[in-house]
């Protein structure tokens, strides 16, 4: 049994410095890129290291309907966003021209941003915090540093909700799942529902603002 009370520092220095990572962001050359190129650059390296360095502790065997629900969270969370852009892609008739996306954006959010940073969040990460902490614990710090790291700081001090959810949720998947798979297919779902929505129904996007911020 993983004690709380002797983990309680290394959760603190672990939270103090997924915020300070996050003060120190927009002050990072971003190489006349967008900012989430040269964020997701910075992250690209962390990752590598990370799959160099790490190595996840074996997850205890799951329940058969646990490990089918943490696998289709992404697929349904995706399925989910098509049927709700065509009903209001019809009611509403919006042109998606006018959010213009290239390929390599969608391809950066809806693919390479969810690997590189489920290698870190979950797969090393949530991983330590596992071993640190017992269940719900384990998905409540893990599911607060990944809030903590897409905060936006000075102009929002405080971790937003959606990264909380999405961290809770995926830190779940991977540990029922025992996969890392798991967690990118719902990162990767969560990220194209957001662009599905500017495109398509962005009365939608507006609505649900807050749990889109900063994914």
């Amino acid at each position: 049994m993983n004690n709380p009370k002797a983990a309680l520092p290394f959760i603190i220095l672990l939270l103090a410095l997924t915020y300070g990572y996050a003060w120190a962001l927009p002050y990072l050359p971003a190489f006349d890129r967008p900012d989430w190129v040269g964020i997701a650059l910075l992250n690209s390296g962390l990752a590598l290291l990370t799959l160099f360095l790490w190595k996840p502790a074996a997850q205890p065997p799951r329940p058969e309907p646990e490990r089918f629900a943490a696998w289709s969270m992404g697929p349904l969370l995706f399925v989910t966003t098509l049927l709700i852009c065509l009903f209001s892609y019809q009611v509403e008739s919006v042109r998606p021209s006018a959010y213009p996306y290239t390929l390599f954006e969608i391809f950066g959010l809806c693919l390479w941003v969810p690997i590189i940073e489920e290698i870190i969040f979950r797969y090393f990460l949530s991983d330590w915090i596992g071993q640190k902490l017992d269940g719900l614990g384990t998905v409540y710090i893990s599911g607060l540093v990944f809030a903590l790291a897409h905060t936006s700081p000075p102009e929002g001090p405080w971790p937003p909700l959606g990264p909380f959810l999405l961290g809770c949720a995926a830190t779940w998947s991977y540990r029922t799942s025992g996969r890392i798979l798991a967690p990118i297919l719902l990162h990767a779902a969560c990220n194209a529902s957001a662009i599905l929505f500017a495109l398509y129904a962005p009365s939608w996007l507006e609505l649900l603002s807050w749990v889109y911020q900063k994914l």
